[in-house]
């Protein structure tokens, strides 16, 4: 039996399979579904991955689907690795989309624009630093695959280090600085990449649409840093795009651009992906 997602909802829960039957509404967060792995998986809304998607059959987002994974905020605190020396992320706080023996179709959009670490937050995150006279530096762009930058003159603090694995990328973007006008109430907020992994061990995963993990432009700060995607099948198809590039700054001094995130092709048999991958770093970031 197949499930259609065609209109807004939330699954949440870690590790919690979508399979043949809607249950009940919870509040506002959206629909569970059952536990029973049977079936495919349609998606032509808006889903909210606020947990991993496992299906048996085959997953596909159509050209009208949008599916936006959301980390747990708990997932997201950073710590500092004595095995690597560096600061990394606990459990990476990504998103997981399986099919355990059909193929996953992405005609739509997997929108995890901004859906990383928050603005002044993450182990990238350079906006906290201060110049040689105790200033902090909400310009600066925020580190991930590469180190952020800021093209203020020197003496300039070094930004902090990279963090994450290109191999097997779990991790979220830093966010940079953030501005609060007090002519505008919410202000702007600068937010890292999301992270996402399609795993289709024994099938395909095609993408023919776009997976976005880029990291938010700043306007009053820094870019946010570009956060991982993470592909494993047994090929993958698709002309596509797949982007986990940093954001990019408007300011024009002391300030500069995010760097990129991560992108990991695993294939069992082939790769026949002619679409564009970006992990580029804006206004000067790597």
């Amino acid at each position: 039996m197949a499930i259609i997602v065609s209109k807004n909802v939330s699954l949440f829960g870690f590790n919690f399979p979508i399979g043949t039957d809607w249950l009940s509404t919870f509040g506002e967060t959206g629909t569970r579904v059952a536990p029973d792995t049977t079936g495919t998986v349609t998606i032509n809304g808006t889903l909210l991955l606020e947990g991993n998607l496992t299906c048996y059959g085959d997953i596909t987002i159509t050209a009208a689907g949008k599916v936006i994974p959301v980390p747990d905020k708990d997932l997201k605190k950073s710590y500092f690795s004595l095995d690597t020396f560096s600061y990394t992320t606990a459990n990476g706080g990504s998103r997981t989309i399986t099919s355990t023996i059909g193929d996953i179709y992405v005609c739509g959009l997997i929108d995890g624009k901004g859906a990383g670490f928050e603005s002044n937050q993450g182990p990238g995150c350079n906006s906290l630093l201060t110049d040689t006279s105790g200033n902090q530096l909400p310009g600066y762009g925020a580190s991930h695959a590469g180190l952020g930058y800021i093209n203020s003159s020197p003496p300039k603090p070094l930004p902090n280090p990279g963090y994450g694995h290109y191999e097997t990328p779990l991790s979220l973007g830093s966010g940079s600085g953030y501005y609060h006008n007090p002519l505008d109430l919410f202000g702007e907020e600068t937010k890292g990449g999301g992270a996402i992994k399609l795993v289709a061990r024994s099938g395909i995963v095609q993408i023919d649409g776009k997976v976005n993990m880029d990291g938010i432009d700043g306007t009053h700060a820094g870019g946010a840093s570009g956060g991982s995607i993470w592909v494993h099948a047994w090929e993958i198809h698709g002309d596509g795009t797949m982007t986990a590039a940093g954001g990019s700054t408007l300011l024009t001094s002391n300030a500069g651009g995010g760097a990129g995130g991560y992108i990991s092709l695993w294939h069992e048999r082939s790769l026949f992906y002619n679409g564009l991958l970006s992990v580029s770093g804006k206004d000067g970031a790597e």
